[in-house]
């Protein structure tokens, strides 16, 4: 009997402990980060990232980005601090600064910067902030076809190879494990005019987890 009252005790109190996690536990904890800039220099705002000893790794305060006893205007003079900056994409005259991000808890993100873990307090920047997983990072790119990666007509190294496919841009439709669905873009495209009929096929995007093609975030 009095196994049984332990073993109901025991029961209560992992899951009770279980649901404390539960918020930061569901889903996946790495994907990517985006940084919206164009609202910290329109509307001159302030955001930090820390490095490991939680010391100021830059800030970004209205128009300028600092770098200890360094300032640079962050969209005028980006070429002067990207090698201080290192990310996933710095693209700041588009407003794009997107982070690798390795892992986040109810309090921060760890995020790649220069190779090396940095972080960046959720509430207090969740307002300039987007989170989104794998899948999602690659439905919002336009992914470029290669001699090595083209575009096939089914998800497969030996499926058939379409014809001519280096001549367009293409969105992609769906993610299904190492491959991208794609279709011909009508908003934006690299040759003169658009196939009479959409080019809809698959690009394998990665292998074993590591990416293998180029991405393009804008036309």
């Amino acid at each position: 009997m009095m196994q049984h009252i332990l073993l109901v005790l025991f029961c209560i109190f992992f899951y009770h402990n279980s649901d404390d996690f539960s918020s930061t536990d569901r889903g996946p904890k790495s994907g990517f980060l985006y940084l919206n800039i164009s609202k910290i220099y329109t509307n001159k705002l302030t955001f930090s990232i820390k490095n490991t000893k939680g010391e100021s790794l830059c800030l970004m305060k209205e128009v300028r980005i600092y770098f200890d006893s360094l300032s640079f205007d962050i969209i005028e003079e980006d070429f002067k601090y990207r090698e201080r900056l290192k990310v996933e994409v710095l693209e700041p005259e588009y407003g794009l600064l997107i982070f690798k991000c390795i892992r986040f808890t109810k309090d921060v993100y760890v995020v790649l910067v220069n190779n090396q873990e940095a972080y960046i307090e959720k509430d207090k920047y969740e307002h300039l902030l987007k989170f989104k997983t794998l899948p999602q990072y690659l439905l919002s790119t336009y992914p470029i076809p290669s001699s090595l990666s083209p575009i096939r007509m089914t998800p497969s190294d030996t499926g058939k190879v379409i014809e001519k496919y280096d001549q367009y841009t293409y969105t992609p439709l769906e993610v299904t494990g190492d491959w991208i669905k794609v279709k011909t873009s009508k908003d934006c495209y690299s040759g003169e005019t658009l196939p009479k009929k959409d080019i809809t096929g698959w690009i394998r995007w990665g292998r074993k987890g590591k990416m293998i093609i180029k991405l393009a975030y804008r036309c």
